[in-house]
């Protein structure tokens, strides 16, 4: 939120300079108003007193960009934004603070929950009344609660509009907040749309599911898997009065430019890097054709046209990403020329297979003149683009299918469009595999293919002979995550899309939103995006806890996120090594989820040792955790594992120092003196074995130190 108010604060500065309040505040009276207007509204430190602002019209209307901060610039400072009508728009309060470290919430959830609306309708009570609350299912512990409202139009959810609000979880102050509203909108009457029941079915009928491949990247291979998801994502929507399919969302209008990079021509150059000494150790332990030999494939290629005078500029070798095997020639060209003592630049990129030699993807740069008219229509460029296919990728294009309605890019003319971009999906077995595609630019001014581009793993697919009905999908879908009235905004399929005027707010039946529309091919399991199985996350709650002497740290952790999704905690039992850092990944930057199965555990184990919190010789799932070892991860979590070794400096606080491993005195007394463990009776009892009770204990004192 803070890099959204910060943003929103930068972009308003490269459209004029800063300017002290002295100097244009008697003249400017929008801006006495807007000042007034945030100094009701927003609490302004006295000593905030050195202030500066920006101008800027958005949409007719006028908006003021604040700033206040105090002279020696230590206590922070507070950006707002205010329009010409005295709404407030944007506040973001931002104090210093040096201790970044998790802890333990003041302030609950609910209780901030309280402090944003309460600061909402100070702001705006007539916006409060249009608001509904989205639950945020993030658990994790943070420095802010974050608070998100949609907008809610005859008790039908407009999720175009919203209000987001940070509240800070230690002081209980608002940090910032943020209003995205447009007041000129005109909402449809409800009356007369069509029920649930008649949506689903023209949902079926009109949208719909559609089985296709998806892939995720595990163990250092892809793995392609079958699923069922919605055909045209979030760009259609049923109408709710016809029951017909709309558009809502609008191409993309690239402008008429001088010269523009093709996105897709740069996907392999994402890849990873090779230094000299890895090109030359790959070089020796394989079959890579040379920079010259890839040269001169590029230079062969008709399509390009590269005659002499275009010079190769640079050249490197990239490993392909996700197929790691596969490496490409990235070759760049250039050709300067004169017209009218004008310097002319043309460029020509080329991606050649470093195995097959085959070219993988060009860019060609041209460009338009002011008056430029296009000669091709879509249908006679989509012709000349499947006529160079077949004659420059025919194998591949052969297994693809014409993907109508991934068409957006274009470049506007003021009659038609200057130029197509054609996109072909790869099928397998009659499935869609949208991963792996060909995309074709062509100018349709000069009647040229200016880009080209093509993504193809050479792997093996599951059968999808045996996957899950449609129907069963369909009833999953409907019970589980369901349709709902939204209003969305469309806009007219015109240049000028971007336009307000052609803006239209429709009556729509849409997927609710909160969970993906991502069904398993065989299971109808809901998957989220990156494949794995889609867990709502619910308030910890356990059944053996009340009453037990550490009822109170258990529950203050799990109020926080931080526990297992088991509902027994078992609090007297020992706790194994796996189950320890279960609990403890939660206190961490860590944004994996800590479940018991084995690939969670593994990833788990990943990160402690990536961090070096944990040695990989100190793995022991099952292996019971002792006071000792709660010392040794919590001083390297912390940072200070290094500074724990240093030898003697440290007086250890107890008496039974013999039974301590050597290597751990430092860490042992650090973590003492910041609280983290307690001894007995002059006894730490290093070896002791600890339970899970404890465990809660020392993390939730970590937490409070």
């Amino acid at each position: 939120m803070k890099k959204i108010l910060t943003g929103l604060l930068v972009m308003s500065l490269l459209l004029g300079t800063l300017m002290p309040i002295n100097g244009f505040a008697q003249k400017d009276v929008g801006l006495e108003k807007a000042i007034k207007v945030a100094k009701e509204k927003l609490h302004i430190p006295k000593e905030f007193t050195e202030f500066n602002y920006n101008v800027h019209t958005s949409n007719n209307k006028k908006v003021w960009y604040m700033n206040w901060k105090s002279k020696e610039d230590k206590g922070g400072s507070i950006e707002a934004s205010v329009d010409s009508n005295g709404a407030i728009l944007s506040y973001n309060f931002y104090k210093y603070d040096k201790d970044n470290e998790k802890k333990l919430p003041k302030y609950t959830k609910e209780q901030g929950k309280k402090i944003a609306e309460k600061f909402i309708k100070k702001i705006d009570l007539n916006l409060y009344d249009q608001l509904k609350y989205e639950e945020n299912e993030d658990k994790r512990i943070a420095k802010e609660y974050r608070y998100h409202y949609i907008r809610i139009v005859n008790k039908i959810p407009f999720y175009g509009n919203d209000v987001r609000v940070e509240v800070n979880s230690q002081t209980g102050e608002v940090n910032s907040f943020y209003r995205n509203w447009d007041n000129d909108l005109k909402f449809p009457n409800p009356k007369g749309n069509i029920s649930l029941e008649e949506a689903q079915k023209a949902f079926e009928k009109e949208l719909g599911l559609e089985l296709i491949y998806k892939y995720r990247y595990e163990e250092e291979q892809i793995k392609p898997y079958l699923v069922y998801t919605t055909k045209y994502h979030t760009n259609y929507a049923i109408d709710a009065f016809t029951g017909k399919k709309i558009k809502i969302e609008y191409p993309i209008l690239f402008g008429n430019g001088k010269d523009e990079m093709a996105k897709e021509v740069t996907s392999d150059a994402a890849g990873i890097q090779l230094s000299p000494e890895e090109i030359k150790a790959v070089k020796e332990t394989s079959k890579l054709i040379s920079k010259e030999k890839a040269e001169k494939i590029a230079r062969n290629a008709q399509i390009l046209n590269l005659n002499k005078s275009f010079k190769l500029s640079n050249a490197r070798l990239n490993r392909n990403w996700p197929m790691k095997k596969d490496f490409t020639w990235h070759l760049y060209f250039s050709e300067e020329t004169k017209v009218n003592g004008k310097n002319i630049y043309k460029y020509v990129n080329v991606g050649v297979d470093a195995v097959t030699g085959k070219i993988k993807n060009f860019y060609i740069s041209d460009r338009y003149k002011e008056d430029a008219k296009a000669v091709f229509d879509e249908g006679g460029s989509k012709k000349a683009v499947e006529k160079f296919l077949k004659e420059f990728a025919p194998k591949q294009y052969a297994q693809t299918k014409y993907d109508k309605d991934n068409n957006n890019y274009f470049i506007k003319g003021e009659e038609k469009p200057l130029s197509y971009t054609f996109t072909y999906t790869r099928v397998v077995e009659g499935v869609p595999f949208r991963d792996n595609r060909i995309t074709v630019r062509y100018n349709a001014v000069t009647g040229k293919i200016t880009s080209f581009s093509i993504e193809w793993f050479n792997i093996k697919f599951p059968s999808a002979k045996e996957v899950a009905s449609t129907d069963k999908v369909y009833e999953k879908m409907f019970q589980d995550i369901g349709l709902e009235l939204q209003y969305k905004v469309s806009r007219d399929n015109r240049s000028d899309g971007y336009n307000k005027k052609s803006q239209k707010v429709n009556l729509v039946y849409a997927i609710k939103n909160g969970k993906p529309a991502i069904f398993d091919g065989n299971t109808c399991e809901i998957l989220n995006y990156d494949g794995t199985s889609y867990k709502e996350e619910k308030d910890i709650a356990y059944i053996d806890i009340k009453g037990h002497i550490r009822e109170k740290e258990i529950q203050a952790l799990a109020d926080s996120g931080i526990g297992f999704e088991e509902k027994s905690f078992r609090p007297d039992e020992k706790i194994t090594q796996r189950d320890f850092f279960r609990l403890f990944v939660k206190i961490l930057n860590y944004y994996g989820n800590n479940g018991k199965d084995e690939k969670s555990v593994k990833e788990m184990y990943a990160f402690l040792i990536r961090e070096n919190i944990l040695n990989e010789n100190e793995k022991a799932l099952k292996g019971f955790v002792t006071k000792e070892d709660v010392a040794k991860y919590g001083i390297r979590a912390l940072k200070y594992d290094e500074v724990a070794k240093i030898k003697g400096i440290y007086k250890y606080p107890f008496k039974d120092i013999e039974k301590a491993n050597k290597e751990y005195v430092g860490h042992i007394t650090l973590a003492y003196g910041l609280g983290i463990v307690k001894g007995n009776d002059e006894k730490f009892e290093p070896k002791k074995q600890i339970s899970r009770a404890d465990a809660a204990k020392m993390i939730f004192d970590y937490l409070k130190r």
